[in-house]
């Protein structure tokens, strides 16, 4: 279980570099778990949208009495046997938006994170958010938005010309290049380059839940 972040990271890192590994949010989805399915073996199961209200004790009922805002999650690790420890499970929310609708998609960000804040707080070990984007509107400051939920997505600074990008490390989001590494390196305008961020949720405050 502890292995997991390193796992991910690497999966962006080796796999995901490459353009052709995940053109579209489920195959995202899918990649990354048969990835993690290689790496943790025989040990774990990867479940792909699991409802967590199906995870029943011995006498038939949810190990999850408390409602969320959510009910399935992306893809959920555990221990591969048929008894249910909701103190060994992991929670992955991914989200690869590839057709606009910012504002919507972000403010979906958003509640995926709330939500993993909710499993961490009800007991699960490990929760992680994994998002890739490849539209500026992400994570460009724009000064009509910069408000929740919008603003913690954003970089701080503006962009200064839009052949260079900025990402300031001050926002709560820390967006990463995955096309290149070099912050400020020139490109042309309408060519696409590949921002994601991968964090771990630690539980949501009282007002968040």
């Amino acid at each position: 279980m502890k292995l997991i972040k390193k796992y991910v990271k690497n999966f962006i890192d080796r796999k995901l570099r490459n353009k052709d590994i995940a053109f579209n949010e489920i195959s995202l989805q899918l990649e990354l778990a048969i990835y993690l399915r290689e790496k943790l073996g025989k040990k774990y199961r990867v479940d792909l949208e699991r409802n967590i209200y199906d995870f029943k004790d011995k006498n038939g009922n949810s190990i999850i009495s408390k409602k969320l805002i959510k009910k399935e999650v992306d893809i959920i690790i555990r221990p591969n046997k048929n008894d249910y420890n909701i103190n060994e499970m992991a929670a992955i929310e991914l989200k690869y938006p590839r057709n606009g609708a910012y504002k919507k998609r972000m403010s979906q960000f958003n509640d995926d994170m709330k939500f993993l804040g909710q499993l961490k707080n009800i007991g699960f070990r490990k929760t992680f958010a994994f998002v890739l984007v490849e539209q500026e509107s992400f994570y460009k400051l724009k000064g009509e938005n910069n408000k929740e939920p919008y603003k913690k997505f954003r970089t701080v600074k503006m962009i200064d010309n839009k052949k260079v990008i900025y990402v300031d490390n001050d926002c709560e989001i820390k967006w990463k290049y995955l096309d290149n590494n070099q912050s400020g390196k020139k490109r042309k305008e309408n060519k696409c380059i590949r921002m994601y961020y991968f964090k771990e949720i630690k539980g949501v405050h009282r007002n968040d839940k």
